[in-house]
């Protein structure tokens, strides 16, 4: 369009356009001088329609400088874009050591953007960059090609067949191909996996044939009865499409945090300052949206030396191990919003248990780090100079056992699994291969931690004590009460000294929250080998406990009750059939809102 005009004539034209809107009457004539009116091919003088588009299409030529022309004709020969979705775009960067996938907006492409420019001669200024980047991701975003998934650190092809693990991109990109028939090392992948600016390279395995993924047990400071789990549970963090909660509990100095680094070796290792691998444990977040984004940046999410957690921290733990989400408002903005989403494993180093959640408890694996003394201690140096020399044949074993896991699910059944499905079926394949290696069954390794996991639990909640306690000084195998006469039956004044003390460790949200909280407790109970159920009748709903194992005691020869009734004395603070609770709360004669 512009180009039969030559840029002396559209000089002039920049000067006569501003006339010729206002209706000069001899748009030839600007400041009294006279200029020739542009003119087509053919000598035939351009109306003024044409004269004023030809202007403003030169204006908006302008802004484009010819450093940025020469730079996007350069990145889209070089560079492969596509969209991760509707608002996220990557390149595909191809160089000697291979293709890697960069987001469009990090400070790695920007960086890579500005090396582009100095190789091509032209100035690798900060605006320059920044302009490109916006070019081409509006681009990108509004064109027809398809959006393609991103995955972090390994995916799944499409037919959910074939697992691919990125397991370097320094000093080479090269991944892994793991099938039901075997693994390979392989340079090119169909799918798009990225990794972070500080991940680590996975180790280079040795051949199949010579993997030794027994070898872990050595480095693994867990009891025997742990081992299934914790084997069972680092093959699942790469085959899962949703994951089991690795907690890791233990006293002071028995190891979690190396644990923990040791398990990030296998899936997903963050590189350190002195060139080695190990993981990354964070603390306790600060709020949803920091963790989300944490997640959203790696594949294993370990977080460490954890005492006490938030109110958000349960429901966004459940939400990443088994896939969530979390949206916001965008910064700036009124309407626009901000959605992260991702799925990790996650591992959680504590002392003892911090989250007490039903949730939390179902999807989760506990196992404990031991004390070795004083005899069995190592060097640090010499401790993890030995683990770096056996990864190869350790990750080499690993990687033989997904193997194997592939070729051998489908023949295991789902039966009397109660929760982490692909979890339990993935452990009872993996007994097939290690029974001879393992003192204990899967199975009885699950049954013992829930056991184990929920009495410590119980230890930990004063209320489940208070409901055990009065059920177990009762004849009946049956309970059945409103929400008030629970009330009234676990908080009334007594003369037992461990009763009260377990009233005080209560909150007064607590107690008047009594049936929100039996509802959080049912799980739990359950665990403990209790039925607790909320059952409608004609009046109100009563909450029956039960247990099966226990057999009633006639009332009249029960010899070990402890049950005083409710005192109608001055001892209650109350008159007639009014007592009150530990808190001076009345207990009597009174019905909540779960009753109804």
């Amino acid at each position: 369009m512009t180009e039969k005009l030559n840029p002396e004539t559209w000089d002039e034209i920049n000067k006569v356009v501003p006339d010729v809107v206002e209706g000069t009457p001899d748009p030839n004539v600007v400041d009294g001088t006279s200029y020739a009116w542009p003119t087509d091919s053919d000598g035939e003088k351009l109306d003024v329609d044409e004269v004023i588009e030809n202007a403003k299409a030169m204006t908006m030529e302008s802004t484009i400088t010819k450093p940025t022309i020469k730079m996007l004709s350069i990145m889209e020969k070089e560079i492969e874009f596509f969209k991760s979705n509707n608002t996220d775009v990557y390149a595909s960067v191809k160089k000697e050591s291979g293709t890697t996938h960069l987001k469009v907006e990090s400070t790695e492409f920007q960086d890579y953007v500005k090396y582009l420019c100095y190789n091509n001669k032209v100035m690798p200024t900060e605006a320059l960059s920044k302009n490109l980047i916006q070019i081409i991701k509006v681009k990108t975003l509004h064109n027809d090609s398809p959006i393609e998934a991103i995955h972090f650190r390994l995916g799944w092809e499409k037919d959910q067949k074939t697992l691919w693990i990125l397991r370097s991109v320094d000093p080479k990109v090269e991944y892994i191909k793991v099938t039901k028939d075997r693994w390979s090392k392989e340079l090119e992948c169909p799918i798009k996996i990225i990794v972070g600016s500080d991940s680590g390279s996975l180790p280079d395995p040795v051949a199949d044939k010579d993997g030794d993924f027994s070898l872990l047990n050595d480095y693994l400071n867990v009891s025997d009865e742990h081992i299934p789990l914790t084997e069972a549970w680092l093959l699942e963090a790469s085959l899962g499409s949703e994951f089991p909660i690795l907690s890791i509990q233990g006293e002071a100095g028995t190891g979690k945090s190396t644990l923990i680094e040791i398990l990030h070796c296998l899936i997903d290792p963050v590189l350190k300052n002195d060139g080695t691998i190990g993981g990354t444990l964070r603390p306790m977040y600060k709020d949803s949206w920091s963790m989300f984004a944490s997640a959203k940046r790696t594949h294993l999410l370990a977080m460490d030396n954890l005492s006490k957690v938030k109110d958000f921290f349960n429901d966004v733990l459940c939400q990443i191990a088994t896939g969530g989400s979390y949206e916001a408002r965008t910064h700036q903005t009124m309407e626009d919003t901000t959605k992260l989403s991702t799925v990790n494993p996650v591992i959680i180093g504590s002392i003892s248990q911090v989250s007490e959640a039903p949730d939390v408890l179902r999807r989760s694996v506990y196992i404990r780090t031991i004390y070795l003394g004083k005899d069995k201690s190592k060097l640090k140096s010499e401790f993890w100079d030995s683990f770096y020399k056996d990864l190869p044949i350790i990750y080499s074993g690993y990687l033989n056992l997904l193997v194997y896991v592939l070729q051998n699910r489908e023949s295991i059944q789902p039966e009397n699994i109660e929760s982490m499905t692909d979890f339990w079926i993935t452990g009872r394949v993996l007994e097939l291969f290690m029974k001879d290696k393992w003192t204990i069954t899967f199975d009885e390794a699950m049954e013992q931690m829930t056991l184990k996991a929920s009495q410590d639990l119980e230890e930990q909640n004063p209320l489940i004590q208070l409901i055990i306690k009065y059920y177990n000084n009762q004849p009946d195998t049956e309970l059945a009460m409103t929400t008030s006469e629970w009330n009234e039956k676990l908080f009334s004044k007594t003369d037992d000294s461990e009763t009260d003390y377990l009233i005080k460790q209560l909150s007064r949200t607590e107690v008047r929250a009594l049936g929100k909280q039996f509802a959080t407790l049912q799980p739990l109970l359950r665990k403990l080998g209790y039925e607790f159920n909320k059952k409608r009748t004609s009046k109100s709903n009563q909450w029956i406990l039960s247990n099966p194992n226990r057999h009633s005691t006639n009332s009249t020869n029960s010899t070990n009750r402890d049950e005083t009734p409710p005192s109608e004395s001055g001892m209650s603070g109350m008159s007639g059939n009014n007592p009150t609770d530990i808190f001076g709360n009345r207990t009597g004669n009174y019905r909540t809102h779960d009753d109804f």
